[in-house]
């Protein structure tokens, strides 16, 4: 009986636990930070004049449909960041799965204040055969 409770107390534990992580997109958290992080910072804040923030961006908002490009192929030009423009000069990703994108923007999208509906892997095929 003794032993009944502690693995159950154990199981209802780590149920809490894994609870207290409230990100819907792990995975791309986990390219987020390999990819974008290093420059973009784990808290999507940027690197002031130099990496535009991500946080509450509405830049990000109103270039949903360039979003995938722009992690597949990098971006060179002024960004709006939130009191000014920045120059940006993004490198590509051309080496990133269309689900790796894919796992990026609804991470992104759905991080730091951004709230946007899901992307699918349709949406990111489609905005990817539309590259410039």
């Amino acid at each position: 009986m003794i032993k009944f409770t502690y693995s159950s107390l154990l199981i209802i534990c780590l149920c809490i636990l894994t609870q207290c992580d409230r990100n819907e997109y792990p995975s791309g958290k986990r390219y987020y930070d390999a990819y974008c992080g290093n420059c973009h910072m784990e808290d999507g804040k940027g690197l002031s004049k130099l990496i535009p923030s991500l946080e509450k961006s509405q830049y990000l908002l109103n270039e949903q449909d360039e979003l995938p490009c722009i992690i597949k192929k990098g971006i060179k030009s002024m960004v709006p960041d939130s009191s000014s423009e920045v120059q940006l000069s993004m490198p590509a990703h051309p080496k990133l799965s269309e689900i790796e994108i894919l796992n990026i923007c609804n991470y992104i999208n759905n991080s730091w204040g951004n709230q946007q509906a899901p992307m699918f892997l349709i949406d990111i095929e489609n905005k990817l055969n539309i590259c410039d």
